[in-house]
Formats: structure tokens, C-alpha cells, sequence
């Protein structure tokens, strides 16, 4: 009878749990920045797996949204009052400054976010976080704190070569 009060109410208390997970996880991840130097070579490994192997997709995402890109100006200044010679620079002040961040930003979000949220929810299926714990490694510093410093340098190199 009264499902249309409890259902909303249900909704937003799962939700402030879901950012009290949430924060909770930052937390523990800011508290093992002290012990980042002991999985640095696990870092190395996830900034290879991350930068050097998505070297492709950020290349053919930059070049096809460059001439997408060159080709949809070059048609609006055809019928305009601007001369057509300005393509070039509008074309690369635009690629530069917002579609090749933007875009790199999206294709590895969602290529690299997938893989990791894979991988970490494999072992957490597998009992592989559980037998982490159990060993006494803390299992943010050896699964996140990786995997952020790799993206904290690889992402910056990325855009620099899309751009």
C-alpha cells in the first residue's frame, strides 16, 4: 500500500550506501600511498598494458576524427563568408584543445576501465582478493594503487599522442 513512499526511499539509501562505498575505497586508497614503492614493478606492467598497447586505437580514433573533423569545416566555410584556407588551423586548434583529450579520455575509460573492472571482478568471484588478504597484503595497494599511477602517467602520454 505504501510501495510509492518505501520505493523511493529504498532507491536513495542504496545510492548514499553506494557513495559511502565509494569514499570508503578513496580513503583506503589515499591511506596506501605510503606503500606505492613496493608494487612499483606491478605499476610498470599496468603502464605498459595501458599505454603501449592502446598506442593504435588512440591513433586511428585521432586520425578518423581529424578528417571527420577537417571535412565537416571544410564544407561549412565552402558556404560562408571565410575563406577556406583557415581549415587547417581551426582544424587542429579544435583537435588540440578538445577532441583529441576528449576522445582519448572515452575510448580508454571505456577500453580500460572494462579491462580492469574484468579482471578485479574475476578474482573477487575466484576468492583471489579473499587469499590476498589472508596472505596480509592489502589488496588496494597491490590491485588499485597499480593500476592509478599507471594511469596517472600513461593517460597525459596518450592525449600528447593523439594530439
Amino acid at each position: 500500500m505504501f510501495r510509492f513512499i518505501i520505493t523511493p526511499i529504498n532507491i536513495l539509501i542504496s545510492f548514499l550506501e553506494g557513495i559511502g562505498r565509494y569514499i570508503e575505497l578513496m580513503l583506503s586508497m589515499f591511506r596506501s600511498i605510503s606503500t606505492w614503492h613496493k608494487y612499483a614493478g606491478v605499476a610498470v606492467e599496468h603502464m605498459y598494458q595501458m599505454g603501449i598497447l592502446s598506442i593504435p586505437i588512440v591513433i586511428m580514433t585521432s586520425l578518423f576524427s581529424g578528417m571527420v573533423t577537417s571535412v565537416q569545416a571544410a564544407y561549412q566555410f565552402e558556404t560562408g563568408f571565410i575563406p577556406t584556407w583557415y581549415v587547417g588551423g581551426v582544424v587542429g586548434e579544435a583537435i588540440f584543445l578538445e577532441l583529441a583529450p576528449m576522445l582519448t579520455a572515452l575510448v580508454m575509460t571505456g577500453r580500460i576501465g572494462a579491462t580492469i573492472t574484468a579482471e578485479i571482478g574475476t578474482m573477487r568471484v575466484t576468492e583471489q582478493i579473499d587469499a590476498l588478504e589472508s596472505l596480509s597484503f592489502d589488496p588496494i595497494s597491490y590491485l588499485i594503487m597499480p593500476r592509478i599511477i599507471a594511469a596517472i602517467i600513461m593517460f597525459p602520454m596518450l592525449v600528447i599522442i593523439a594530439d
